[in-house]
């Protein structure tokens, strides 16, 4: 009694698929969840803003002060804009369900 359940393989599985069937690195599974953190006085970012954020792990090999210097790489497939509306969202929007959202989030 008191004790989490232990998470089944199932749900391993998606924290270590959760974009598009890719493998994702720790880091940046550290990086989504504290991102995604539910309390907004926890979520990465919160205490030190941007800086908190870029001296991530996952951030490690970015070189911050010489960025803007660089030229991003060509789209393979240009961007769709989907509605001029801000509020407009794709028809399959796989985040409606607040629920499903929540149990992936809790297998980091």
């Amino acid at each position: 009694m008191g004790e989490e359940p232990k998470k089944s393989l199932q749900e391993q599985a998606i924290a270590v698929q959760l974009i598009g069937g890719l493998l994702v690195s720790l880091a940046a599974r550290q990086l989504i969840h504290g991102l995604l953190h539910r309390d907004p006085a926890n979520r990465l970012g919160s205490n030190s803003g941007a800086n908190e954020i870029k001296q991530h792990p996952f951030f490690r090999e970015i070189n911050w002060p010489l960025i803007r210097c660089m030229t991003p790489p060509q789209l393979d497939v240009p961007l769709q804009i989907i509605g001029n509306e801000p509020d407009s969202k794709p028809k399959d929007n796989q985040w409606d369900d607040e629920r499903e959202l929540s149990q992936i989030l809790d297998t980091f």
